[in-house]
């Protein structure tokens, strides 16, 4: 695992922070966001001619990570975002579970980089 890989597994705690913060929507949202800003701040350009939730499922499909739980959680943002339909506690803990799968996926990265670091 890389740079990018144990930085992106370093943030796991605030997005489930993030994720259980407001309503499903506002939560779900947050999570996603910091899941982007762990790629910014990996070092990874977020190109014009992919959105953002494009590039990081993109960059995140590269590593050995539920790629059912990858989609799901995107769809999920994507929903949360643009929906005009609340979303409910169920949504909530469906995106955190594929937060844990993907987090359980990224630790040997986050142990990784806590060895050498």
């Amino acid at each position: 695992m890389d740079r990018v890989a144990a930085t992106v597994a370093s943030d796991a705690s605030g997005r489930f922070a993030a994720l259980s913060a407001g309503s499903p929507a506002e939560g779900i949202v947050a999570a996603w966001t910091r899941l982007e800003a762990s790629l910014r701040e990996a070092g990874l350009p977020l190109p014009p001619s992919r959105t953002s939730t494009e590039t990081t499922v993109a960059v995140l499909g590269r590593y050995v990570v539920d790629a059912g739980a990858l989609h799901a959680l995107a769809a999920l943002y994507r929903e949360a975002s643009w929906s005009h339909h609340p979303l409910t506690e169920d949504d909530r803990a469906r995106a955190e579970d594929a937060l844990r799968a993907l987090d359980a996926q990224l630790a040997p990265a986050r142990e990784a980089g806590a060895r050498r670091g």
